[in-house]
């Protein structure tokens, strides 16, 4: 069923719309509070909005906030006006949701929508972030009646069925998946279930090295939140009964279930980390996190608790099978309004006139497609490294299993895909798998791939994940960094690859949903993207040859590593660059009403350009930032160039350093980014990464000469004036970042 505000917004526009080109945005729930209600009484759309939400507790404390306020305060939400898009626009952000719907990139027939949930996080900057629900649009046909689920659990016969054809296709028929082969390597401990029964006899803990005289069998292994202290753990204390065999019955619900799920497939031995590794032993603990990656790229099948927060939460649901599939209630949309956008010459074509009414089936976007990462289980950060090393995996969601294999992403439903969005951690599993001859290197010669964007991708999904011990950030990561080593010839040094490492330097944290609060314990040195604490959204672009010159250069790299394991934590060091430095004076200001940071020289004057719209900064700091108010007490901040491009307006017109002749003068925007800074006391010449500062500046040139600007940091005279440094090359400094 769909509530009275989807349908109304969908059918008739009822609060109104904007046209955006390619699509058209229309007004939706007025209230959180109403979103809630809606969700309660069952509306499909707003039901998957409503879970989703609750998943990122930051978010959910926020919305919660909100809706309190609601109750004091009903927001004024204003009916849509299209026929004055600026005003429309800024009215569509008072509302809590707003849908879009738009073109889908498969066909004329095809629709999508998604579902933005306005959102203002802490710390922002004068803008309103957004949570997305995303869904799927298909007239309603014979093969959209196929897309639905039988049973009233996650593991019914049929979900059973499913499971085993998505199995036996992959061992058959994926070569690039490899079979299910242990071969000459098994992990040191696993669980053997042979005497496990139907859940009342024993698992007995075996040390394959020790007993087992051939080959160890397939195993699986299991993906799961610890969610707190385990009640059940191996210790040494503990060890010597798990060896001689404990009763299945005294194991956590979902450790049961994922034994349930192994009995299917036939499969003898489990791997869980709580009752396989030592936790009392931080030893033993050091010597398997450093396996991670065999453990699970030698996995027959990796079962995943999608949707569980803890061991007890099991890995099956109840479900309503007329719920989960929607295909059966199709919904009304007027699609007036709608365009296709044909990017080769640049036409608008109307797919509708006036209350052009379709029946459509809707179909959610399952979370694991859309790279958002809602699930409770995609949020922990050990299990990037799990999903993307195993072979195959098994997910049990709230309401559907689903499957991952390095040539297939299906769901129970049967749900038709989208190439949108692009960056599926489906696809990114695929291409962080290549099983093929070519090396990721040679294949970046021929165009096919960039492996250090691809390392990029993964460090961004990576980051909006949380892990229960911050010292973990780069230690969760270090399966991952041992598979794609063979990948590439390149040295790793703390998160980043040696030959990027100069772009790889400039990560930006943003503002975003979820962020975390910044911690004061130390964690590794500040130049490193692992110093941020996570969950964060983190901005990385990894290249070999940048983009746009970078202005600095690394002269010497000195990493301290918490053991032997260069893939693992790091615990100290520094880096030496020699590049542009310049001081700053930083203090707390407003902007149109928000908190802002005003930005001066080293004399407390302003640094701005002669007009607003001529010059802008953004800053992206990597943890809560104090600073004073007023010139008085405006702190000393520094400034390296990291790096600076222009971007032009006219190909056409002159460029800098030619004369025009009869051309025009050339317009561009000259950006530029630093790495922000701090003087660390009592050492000359040593500083302490704070953030990223990206500038802005318009201006326009003739004949060489620049005659409408002009403002530059570099050309406020603070590079004559000495800054603490440990040596100068001409008008660059070296100087050490710890």
């Amino acid at each position: 069923m769909y509530c009275n505000v989807c349908t109304a917004a969908f059918r008739d526009h009822a609060d109104g719309f904007l046209e955006f080109g390619t699509q058209i945005s229309i007004a939706h729930h007025k209230t959180f509070q109403s979103l809630k209600a809606s969700s309660a009484v069952g509306c499909v759309i707003c039901h998957y909005l409503w879970r989703d939400l609750v998943v990122d507790a930051s978010f959910c404390e926020w919305v919660e906030s909100r809706i309190k306020t609601e109750l004091d305060q009903t927001p004024v939400c204003t009916k849509i006006d299209s026929h004055d898009p600026e005003s429309a626009e800024s009215e569509l952000s008072n509302y809590a949701t707003n849908i879009f719907l738009f073109k889908a990139d498969e066909g004329d027939e095809k629709l999508d929508f998604k579902v933005k949930l306005n959102y203002i996080p802490r710390n922002a900057e004068p803008n309103v972030a957004f949570h997305y629900g995303i869904f799927f649009l298909d007239p309603v046909s014979d093969k959209t009646s196929k897309y639905r689920v039988s049973g009233d659990c996650t593991w019914s016969e049929s979900s059973i069925q499913k499971a085993k054809v998505w199995m036996e296709d992959c061992i058959n028929n994926h070569k690039a998946c490899g079979k299910p082969d242990t071969g000459n390597w098994a992990p040191t401990r696993v669980l053997d279930l042979y005497s496990y029964g139907g859940g009342d006899g024993n698992i007995q803990l075996v040390i394959p090295a020790e007993e087992c005289k051939d080959a160890l069998g397939p195993y699986a292994a299991l993906s799961y939140i610890w969610g707190g202290q385990q009640s059940m753990r191996l210790s040494s204390d503990t060890i010597a009964s798990f060896r001689q065999g404990v009763s299945g019955t005294l194991l956590p619900k979902t450790f049961r279930e994922a034994i349930q799920v192994c009995q299917h497939f036939s499969i003898r031995y489990l791997w869980i980390d709580a009752l396989c590794i030592l936790q009392d032993s931080h030893e033993d603990w050091l010597s398997e996190a450093a396996k991670m990656d065999k453990v699970y790229a030698h996995s027959h099948l990796t079962i995943a608790a999608a949707a569980s927060h803890n061991p007890a939460d099991g890995l099956f649901r109840n479900r309503d099978p007329v719920f989960v599939s929607p295909a059966d209630n199709p919904i009304a949309v007027d699609i007036a309004g709608v365009y296709e956008y044909w990017s080769d010459d640049e036409v608008f074509r109307d797919q509708g006139s006036s209350h052009d009414q379709q029946k459509l089936a809707m179909f959610y976007a399952v979370p694991k497609d859309d790279g958002i990462l809602r699930s409770p289980l995609t949020q922990r950060g050990w299990c990037l490294q799990e999903r993307l090393l195993s072979p195959r995996l098994l997910g049990f969601g709230q309401d559907q299993i689903y499957w991952e294999c390095t040539k297939t992403s299906a769901v129970e439903t049967g749900c038709p895909a989208r190439t949108w969005p692009k960056t599926a951690t489906s696809d990114l599993k695929a291409r962080f798998r290549n099983p093929g001859e070519e090396s990721f290197l040679e294949m970046e010669d021929q165009g096919k791939r960039d492996p250090y964007l691809l390392w990029g991708e993964i460090v961004e999904m990576y980051c909006r994940t949380r892990l229960t011990k911050q010292t973990d950030r780069l230690v969760a990561l270090s399966g991952l960094v041992k598979a794609y080593s063979t990948y590439i010839n390149d040295i790793y040094v703390g998160g980043m690859w040696k030959k990027s490492l100069e772009s790889e330097l400039m990560w930006f944290k943003e503002h975003g949903i979820g962020e975390a609060a910044s911690s004061t314990d130390y964690i590794c040195p500040s130049f490193l993207w692992a110093s941020a604490s996570l969950p964060c959204n983190l901005g990385i672009e990894p290249r070999v040859k940048p983009r746009y010159p970078l202005l600095f250069d690394v002269v010497d790299l000195q990493l301290v590593y918490a053991t032997k394991d260069a893939t693992g934590g790091v615990t100290g060091g520094h880096m030496d660059v020699r590049g542009t430095v310049v001081e700053v004076r930083l203090s707390a200001g407003t902007y149109k009403g928000w908190d802002a940071i005003d930005l001066m020289d080293r004399a407390g004057r302003p640094i701005q350009a002669p007009t607003e719209k001529n010059h802008v900064y953004f800053f992206y700091p990597d943890r809560m930032l104090t600073v004073g108010a007023g010139e008085e007490n405006a702190r000393p901040f520094y400034l390296l160039l990291g790096g600076e491009f222009f971007e032009y307006y006219d190909e056409d017109a002159a460029a800098p350093g030619e004369r025009s002749g009869a051309k025009a003068a050339r317009q561009a925007n000259r950006h530029c980014s630093w790495i922000l800074l701090e003087a660390v006391e009592n050492q000359r010449g040593v500083y302490r990464r704070l953030g990223m500062l990206h500038t802005t500046q318009g201006f326009r040139e003739k004949d060489g000469e620049e005659i409408d600007s002009s403002w530059h940091v570099v050309h406020l005279g603070s590079l004559g004036d000495e800054v603490p440094n440990r040596g100068r090359e001409g008008d660059k400094y070296i100087i050490r970042i710890v």
